[in-house]
């Protein structure tokens, strides 16, 4: 039984581990409300082949991702096509500040840089970058990152160097959802345990939503039992349900007191999108409750 219930909750965990390589798997972009990037190339260098480089909205396109951790920029316009990649140490957020000793792949107190586009990219890369400011929406949703940068391919002296701005569309609403429990439990011809309650959520949802209730009473000795439920989609106004439970064992439910815990989850579409469902983003909620158990 309890390993059916387990299968049922679902746990949130929001992943800060993301490849630092831009173009990496796992990640769907989002638009912009503006942009702009301009570089400067060394002679010699590779990405940027000693030339200098503009671009802003609305002449240029640029789309944007982030983890909270890292932060992957694209940014097209006539024929250029580039991607940059900022990456905090592994285990620390993207926040303002100067980050030096930067290499392609971020790690254990190394942030990460890689500017590449037009075909031309670094094996390896040395350098470093600042964030002048960075805000985030819902689980790491990039809002708006301004940063300038420098990097060396293969070691080499020639730089690259650059400064980017960009503004995302407006971080949409993270999905939430709330249970209750009706104070009063009801018995039914049996012995089963009619438990009510509403769920509610925060913006409309037009699917399924899951609820699993586990209902366990003391007496002289110890019954229990789980079964699951839902409704079909829900929005601010509470909606009823209710879900009827039976003792895995012997006794039967009886008048008195139990303990009912209710759970739910289900996906918050968008940013489960948002990361290509790795990780799949669940919106959930858990109430453990003691209530009076009656004849129906």
């Amino acid at each position: 039984m309890a390993a059916v219930f387990r299968r049922f909750v679902v746990v949130l965990a929001v992943l800060l581990a993301m490849s630092t390589s831009v173009g990496a798997a796992d990640a769907s972009f989002a638009g912009v409300a503006s942009g702009s990037l301009t570089m400067s190339s060394e002679p010699g260098d590779w990405v940027g082949q000693g030339g200098s480089y503009s671009l802003a909205t609305p002449d240029a396109s640029f789309s944007t991702h982030s983890d909270g951790r890292t932060a992957l920029i694209r940014a097209s316009t006539g024929g250029q096509d580039w991607d940059l990649s900022f990456a905090a140490p592994t285990g620390r957020l993207l926040q303002p500040g100067t980050y030096t000793g930067a290499s392609r792949f971020a790690g254990e107190g190394e942030p990460g840089l890689s500017i590449s586009g037009n075909s031309q990219g670094c094996n390896a890369v040395t350098g470093s970058f600042t964030v002048l400011s960075a805000t985030y929406g819902p689980y790491g949703y990039l809002q708006t990152f301004h940063a300038t940068f420098e990097q060396h391919c293969e070691g080499l002296g020639p730089a690259l160097r650059g400064e980017v701005d960009v503004t995302s569309s407006p971080a949409p609403q993270a999905v939430a959802i709330h249970l209750t429990l009706d104070p009063v439990v009801h018995l039914v011809r049996g012995g089963g345990a009619a438990v009510r309650g509403t769920v509610s959520c925060n913006q409309p949802v037009n699917y399924f939503v899951p609820i699993s209730v586990m209902v366990t009473q003391t007496k002289k000795v110890t019954t229990s039992g789980t079964n699951f439920g839902g409704v079909d989609g829900c929005d601010t106004t509470p909606k009823s349900w209710q879900i009827t439970v039976w003792s895995d064992y012997r006794p039967n439910f009886d008048v008195g007191t139990a303990t009912l815990r209710a759970d739910t989850s289900m996906s918050d579409d968008f940013y489960s999108q948002y990361f290509d469902f790795n990780p799949s983003i669940n919106a959930s909620d858990s109430l453990t409750q003691s209530l009076r158990v009656t004849n129906g």
